[in-house]
């Protein structure tokens, strides 16, 4: 079961993330992209571009969708999401800006002020 739903938790991210990259690269909004877009973002991320394959998901003018962008990305592992440890450290330094400043300050009060009572 947690398997599952890290599974899931997973596969949306990775969709998030394609979407972005496809909405980037959609720049007239059509909902679909040129293969020469297609390879340019393959290029950037240093992932191999099979133009056989690609020749397979385009419509009939020459464009490829989203839906089949993300589907092709996922299994040509475009991104590489598996590594969380970034947005484990992004999550576990919250708090330590001005809100854990604030808490450090108060606790140094708070000694402070024992003494005294």
């Amino acid at each position: 079961m947690a398997f599952s739903v890290m599974r899931n938790k997973r596969k949306s991210r990775w969709n998030q993330r394609l979407s972005e990259i496809f909405q980037e690269w959609d720049k007239d909004k059509s909902g679909s992209i040129s293969v020469e877009q297609m390879r340019e973002i393959f290029r950037i991320y240093k992932v191999e571009l099979n133009m056989e394959d690609i020749k397979s998901k385009t419509n009939s003018r020459g464009k490829i969708q989203k839906s089949d962008f993300i589907e092709y990305s996922i299994e040509a592992k475009l991104l590489d999401l598996t590594d969380v440890s970034s947005s484990r450290k992004t999550v576990s330094n919250r708090g330590k800006g001005k809100e854990g400043e604030e808490r450090m300050s108060n606790k140094k009060e708070h000694r402070k002020k024992k003494p005294s009572e």
